[in-house]
């Protein structure tokens, strides 16, 4: 037998005996629980039921404790106790008055030896002891306590526990003594065939597949036995078999051979193709209208074509070797790294992005660049292509415009001042002219007056207009934002349009249909918003009514609406209606007067105070202007 065959039997033979203790020592560990659990389970419903016992006799004895106090006589107590005890063991009962006194006791002796005056109420049994202690307090309406002591013997409980303990010990010993026979059994039925087997597989495994295991028994062990000689048998087949496969694997070589010159030769065509691809790239390269450029990871350039030497005035054989970087103006080369960066860890590319280069001559120009990554078959980044436009014309052509636009808009500003300067210059010469005409009303005829008021008004708040209209677009109009009650205003401004609207015979109502008044914006441009929307509904109404509605908007904001029932406007004109100097009736014989600013005026008022104006209207039915606030106080 050789070291590898001893060692193998030896090692099972080691593994059988732990195997074997292993089993004894669970089974102790499992039948020695169920001893434990069983007496266990067996002392608490003894327990319970002793409790349930002896607390019943205890509220028996309390009653016959009460009818004793009642009465003052302890032979009602003393005669209960002497018949209970024919049931229970009684060791003591000791009874005392309100003042702590000893009126009544039996066997005093013995419950002296237990300390009465110390029990706790209602004490659980612990069978390690054999009195079971209780008090039964009986309180007075001086509200001071009786108390009756108690003390029952069980010491028959805690005997009959052991008894059954010892009763049912021989029971768990034998059936462990069982199952260690039984385990013995199937070591003598399953361990020794098994160890035969063990000798077998390792002379199979050392070469020898003619031996077999020879083992009858139908079993599993058995058919284990069967498995490995059918196993023996396909390894001295597959032994024989191996050696005809060599002979034909000498064969197959050959032609695999041959198949991997075909390989070898489709490669090389292949490899033909990608030169010609590679023939047909440097021609495009080359003949690009745009500057293109061929760099390694790092910047190197390593192929360029002419357009790219044109755009920045050097020789292919000062840019070829030379870092791109060298020729990127120095603000710019951290922008060039992150856009290679991006593109390699294709973290969100942009691919283009605008970069100055340095031309030969030192000039510096706008370019375009375009940058691609490219990887080999693996995924690796080999080269970075990249394409230059000269965009310095296009920047300096936006440049030349954006100077014009500046241009334009200080030509406005001072448009717009040089209008702030002459309505100023008119409104106060014609504030004399109406306050002269006021107090010659009544020397001149009234007509003429009238009309002489009616054109200064007129002229006065055109020229109001053009003085807000500019102030706004100036930017000389310093906003006040503050808490504005809506209701208190649209009141007031409502009242003050009575007048006008009665000599008209119309209809002017303001409706409040909600308790959330309150905003934040500018008392004055809010005022004029509403004072624009009023008049314009009141001059464009000429049957009907006016209303002015607060209510609540969407999203908790308050929004006024002002609705009349007027000539109403057109929808062609109504893309137009807030833009200055826009009148859908135009011409020296327009039937209604304006210069056409105060709607544009309301629509730069409701942008100041960050609001939305919307528009509904038909024509010849009406329109209604809402006006809605979104900051709320």
């Amino acid at each position: 037998m050789s070291k590898r065959k001893t060692f193998s039997i030896l090692s099972f033979k080691s593994y059988q005996t732990k195997i074997f203790f292993y089993v004894a020592v669970i089974f102790a560990v499992i039948y020695g629980a169920g001893f434990y659990f069983t007496v266990r389970e067996y002392e608490h419903k003894k327990i319970v039921q002793e409790e349930i016992k002896l607390e019943g006799f205890s509220k028996y004895l309390k009653e016959k404790f009460e009818l004793s106090l009642t009465k003052k006589d302890t032979s009602v107590l003393g005669r209960s106790i002497q018949n209970l005890s024919k049931l229970v063991s009684i060791d003591y009962a000791v009874a005392t008055n309100y003042k702590g006194e000893v009126f009544y006791y039996y066997n005093i002796d013995k419950e002296e030896k237990n300390l009465y005056l110390s029990p706790k109420t209602k004490e659980v049994i612990n069978i390690t002891q054999n009195i079971f202690n209780d008090v039964v307090f009986v309180k007075s309406k001086k509200t001071s306590e009786a108390k009756l002591y108690l003390g029952y013997s069980i010491k028959n409980l805690n005997e009959d526990i052991k008894k059954v303990r010892i009763e049912i010990l021989p029971y768990f010993i034998g059936a462990w003594l069982l199952s260690i026979l039984v385990v013995l059994l199937i070591n003598i039925k399953v361990f020794k065939p098994l160890k035969k087997i063990v000798e077998v597989s390792n002379e199979i495994v050392d070469g020898d597949y003619s031996k077999r295991v020879k083992i009858k028994d139908k079993s599993d062990i058995g058919k284990i036995g069967q498995a490995i000689n059918y196993l023996a048998e396909n390894l001295e087949r597959d032994e024989s078999h191996i050696a005809k496969m060599e002979i034909k694997l000498k064969g197959a070589f050959k032609e695999k051979i041959s198949e991997l010159n075909l390989e070898i030769n489709q490669r090389r065509i292949a490899e033909k193709s990608v030169k010609q691809s590679e023939v047909q790239f440097r021609l495009l390269f080359d003949v690009a209208p745009i500057g293109m450029a061929k760099t390694s990871i790092q910047g190197k350039i390593s192929q360029i074509n002419n357009s790219f030497c044109e755009t920045l005035g050097y020789n292919k054989i000062d840019l070829i070797d030379n870092s791109i970087e060298k020729f990127i103006v120095e603000e710019d080369k951290t922008l060039y790294k992150n856009l290679q960066k991006s593109l390699i860890e294709k973290t969100n590319p942009k691919e283009t992005t605008e970069i100055c280069f340095k031309k030969k001559n030192d000039q510096i120009i706008n370019t375009l660049l375009k940058s691609a990554l490219v990887e080999d078959e693996n995924g690796l980044p080999v080269d970075f292509i990249l394409q230059v436009i000269d965009i310095t014309m296009q920047k300096e052509t936006e440049k030349n415009l954006i100077l014009a636009r500046e241009k334009a808009e200080e030509s406005d500003r001072l448009k717009t001042a040089f209008l702030a300067q002459m309505s100023h210059e008119i409104r106060t010469p014609l504030n004399v002219i109406l306050n002269t005409a006021v107090i010659l009303e009544d020397d001149i005829d009234a007509e003429l007056m009238e009309a002489v008021n009616h054109a200064g008004k007129r002229l006065q708040r055109t020229i109001d207009l053009i003085l807000n209209m500019s102030a706004i677009q100036s930017g000389s109009y310093k906003a006040e934002f503050e808490k504005i009650d809506l209701d208190n205003e649209l009141k007031v401004m409502v009242n003050e349009f009575k007048g006008l609207c009665k000599e008209k015979n119309l209809e002017i109502e303001y409706v409040k249909e909600t308790n959330n008044t309150e905003i934040i914006g500018d008392n004055y441009t809010i005022m004029q918003i509403f004072q624009n929307l009023i008049d314009n509904a009141v001059k464009y109404t000429q049957k009907g009514n006016v209303k002015v509605i607060l209510t609540n908007g969407n999203s908790d904001s308050i929004s006024v609406e002002v609705k009349d029932t007027g000539i109403g406007i057109s929808d062609e004109y109504l893309k137009n209606i807030f833009k200055p100097f826009s009148q859908e009736d135009v011409g020296h014989k327009r039937e209604f007067d304006g210069n056409g600013l105060g709607l544009a005026l309301v629509k730069k008022y409701i942008d100041l105070n960050k609001a939305e104006i919307f528009v509904e209207s038909k024509k010849h039915q009406g329109t209604t202007f809402k006006v809605v606030f979104k900051n709320k106080s």
